[in-house]
């Protein structure tokens, strides 16, 4: 699939369905202090709704109510009449200033004071999403290696932004389906080396140990001196949980398109409890990788469907009882 200029800054076609889907992402991360951090934001234009924000979190507190900084509201998609390009009173704004390549933020509201500049390194590398591959989580993705700098104001500090970044663009449907656990991991050392690789639970939701379980990499790819490669088949490995069912560490194995192995293994240090998507239980975590003789700090996001989350939770917790 090859990625144009329409495909980052404009709405797609739809079939009318309200849940059609238009979201970007950007990450940043402060590796010293492991906080990690996105803008983050959803157009529906059937529903005419948008939602997003800005958030900020290390290992304090996985909660919305009290990390470091979490907004996330609902807008009226009117304001954006394309992607990339709004304003909200949340004191959100959004502006592209070169498409595929440099997008701009800024944001002032409840405490806290942000400007982001976000520039890409490498062209957007696709991956599409199927019922065979991802599940009914999309139609179009893709991702994207960059630098984000800038300075986020709270209170009491001003952080200052200045790393490497990962940021990604899907459309399609996203709402509640029978979707086994999904996951998405990534970490970024240099421009020459990163994964990004989204892998799905092999158990019926209603059937799922969770614990000892493998997952099945299904869709992303590697870099590695430079050169990009697919991959569509592996495994992920949480090798050690939470009792709450977080991942704490993990395993990553795969052979992309042009044969070359790829193995990471992943301590989680940060996470944060993501509500966004209501139904979905989401442990969004900070990690720090090792790949390809890299120490590199990235992401495992980890996406439950809700009342499954609520099944397992339950009962683990009545079974220590």
């Amino acid at each position: 699939m090859n990625i144009t200029a329409d495909d980052a800054e404009k709405f797609h076609t739809t079939d009318g369905n309200p849940y059609w889907n238009e979201s970007a992402w950007f990450s940043f991360q402060v590796p010293e202090r492991e906080l990690n951090g996105w803008v983050y934001y959803w157009h529906r234009p059937n529903m005419g709704a948008s939602f997003g924000g800005l958030c900020l979190w290390d290992r304090t507190s996985e909660n919305a109510m009290d990390c470091v900084y979490f907004d996330w509201d609902l807008h009226p998609c009117s304001a954006a009449k394309v992607m990339h390009d709004f304003s909200w009173e949340s004191g959100l704004t959004s502006q592209c200033i070169e498409p595929l390549n440099q997008y701009r933020f800024t944001y002032d509201n409840n405490y806290c004071k942000a400007q982001l500049d976000w520039k890409a390194f490498m062209p957007p590398h696709a991956s599409t999403f199927s019922k065979k591959s991802y599940g009914d989580f999309g139609n179009g993705h893709y991702d994207q290696g960059g630098y984000i700098k800038g300075t986020i104001q709270l209170p009491f500090e001003t952080i200052e932004i200045d790393c490497l970044s990962l940021r990604d663009r899907s459309w399609g449907p996203r709402q509640a389906s029978s979707n086994p656990r999904v996951n998405y991991s990534w970490a970024v050392a240099s421009e020459k080396s990163s994964f990004c690789l989204g892998a799905m639970g092999t158990h019926p939701n209603d059937n799922d140990p969770v614990i000892g379980t493998t997952e099945r990499i299904c869709f992303g790819h590697v870099m590695k001196d430079g050169i990009i490669s697919d991959v569509f088949d592996g495994e992920r490995r949480v090798v050690e949980r939470g009792a709450d069912g977080r991942p704490l560490k993990l395993t990553l194995q795969c052979k992309d398109e042009l044969g070359r192995e790829f193995n990471a293994t992943g301590t989680c240090v940060a996470w944060l409890r993501f509500p966004g998507l209501t139904f979905i239980a989401y442990w969004w975590g900070m990690v720090k990788w090792e790949f390809d003789g890299h120490v590199a700090y990235g992401e495992e996001q980890e996406g439950w469907a809700m009342q499954d989350y609520r099944r397992f939770r339950r009962g683990t917790a009545l079974a220590t009882k």
